[in-house]
């Protein structure tokens, strides 16, 4: 690369919106290009929100989404939920209430903290909730019966995803066997 060619370039980047041009030392690359030039001095581009401040942690959090949530003809249903590394999970069941903690992750968009408002679909989910905890983030979902609830992680390119299938509800005694119907 010629000198003119490489200065073009980095002035170029540097005039890009929310984005620094380092030359030398260390810097992260949160846009994802590095430029290495002809001589020792590398060029680094990288968001300022990217850098990593003295004294902490650079290892990223894994990000929390809702993709899906599909109610199937047995009225059974499955939950899925991307996370953009590998999760840890550690599960609790309460009564009628199951919480998956994916330890050390962040929720990745403002909209996935709004809660899914399930009770009107003819299964056995009433709602769901992502929320924010001190050790990562919790997925809450609250069942019309207590039934067990079966779950798997598949890995892919882009981290792995959460699957959970939840039963039907269960058949109400009450109702002389009829099943458990949302209310209007």
């Amino acid at each position: 690369m010629t000198p003119t060619l490489i200065l073009s370039a980095l002035h170029f980047l540097s005039s890009l919106k929310r984005t620094t041009v380092r030359l030398g030392g260390q810097a992260t690359c949160g846009v994802g290009l590095l430029l290495a030039l002809s001589h020792p001095v590398l060029a680094q581009v990288g968001s300022k929100n990217s850098d990593v401040e003295p004294g902490k942690s650079s290892e990223a959090k894994p990000l929390v989404s809702f993709i899906g949530f599909r109610v199937h003809e047995d009225r059974s249903s499955t939950f899925r939920v991307d996370v953009s590394l590998a999760p840890e999970l550690k599960r609790a069941k309460k009564d009628k209430q199951i919480v998956f903690l994916i330890k050390r992750a962040a929720i990745e968009r403002r909209n996935n903290k709004n809660p899914l408002n399930a009770q009107f679909f003819n299964s056995n989910v009433l709602n769901a909730k992502l929320d924010a905890v001190k050790e990562g983030v919790t997925l809450t979902i609250n069942l019309r019966s207590d039934t067990s609830t079966q779950h798997r992680v598949r890995a892919h390119q882009a981290g792995a995803t959460l699957i959970i299938d939840v039963p039907p509800p269960l058949k109400n005694p009450e109702n002389k066997g009829s099943d458990s119907k949302p209310t209007p």
